[in-house]
Parts: C-alpha cells; sequence; structure tokens
C-alpha cells in the first residue's frame, strides 16, 4: 500500500485503522502490521498524565514524543520497543495528532539516540 493521506488531514482514529488494515485504535503508539508501519498518536491532553508538557513538534523540526504509559519513566518494551526498533527495520513512523479525530503531522525518523531518560 502507497501511503496517501496528506499531511494535515483531518481523520476519524477508527476510519483510519478500517483504512490501513489494522492497529489498535486507543493506543498512543501501535503498529499496522497489514501495511508494516507504527501510528504515533499525540494530544494536548498528556499534560493530565505528566508527559504533555515534553511532547510536541520543537522548533528545530525534531517530534519529541514521551512513550506509551502514564505514570513515571517509560520502559522500552511493548510498543515503545516496536517503536524504538522501527527504523532498524525499515517500519515508517506515522504521527498524529488528537483523540478521537487525528491530524496527520507527518512521517518521523528516529533521533539519534531515538530516547534518553
Amino acid at each position: 500500500m502507497v501511503w496517501d493521506i496528506p499531511i494535515g488531514t483531518r481523520i476519524g482514529r477508527r476510519e483510519l485503522h478500517h483504512r490501513l488494515g489494522g492497529g489498535s485504535w486507543q493506543d498512543g503508539i501501535t503498529r499496522v502490521v497489514k501495511t508494516n508501519e507504527m501510528l504515533v498518536f499525540t494530544n494536548d491532553g498528556g499534560g493530565k498524565h505528566g508527559y504533555g508538557v515534553h511532547e510536541g513538534l520543537r522548533s528545530d523540526g525534531l517530534f519529541r514524543y514521551s512513550g506509551q504509559g502514564q505514570d513515571g519513566d517509560q520502559t522500552v518494551t511493548s510498543n515503545n520497543k516496536d517503536l524504538a526498533d522501527s527504523e532498524e527495520i525499515g517500519r515508517p513512523i506515522r504521527v498524529f495528532r488528537g483523540q478521537a479525530n487525528v491530524i496527520y503531522v507527518g512521517s518521523f525518523a528516529l533521533a539519534d539516540p531515538p530516547y534518553t531518560w
């Protein structure tokens, strides 16, 4: 499948997953097995979990993401590990902002190093 969602497109989250053929419509990070892509979701509501001030697009073009989880430091397991390993195996990373209706922010590469504590 060729990616055909332009940056800035608003789409319902369930519709997005249906269109791509899978992935969890509730997790902050999910892998779509059918297209072998990682989808990352962020929103302004992250502040209630203590990480909202750390997430978002920076002036240097980097997108800072805190990882999936609600309490304390995130671990590099489960979906966080899939995201950390994505470039090594050629899996595109697609970032969206929002919850029920999301806006496509763009495709991103991991920084070097891919995460910090």
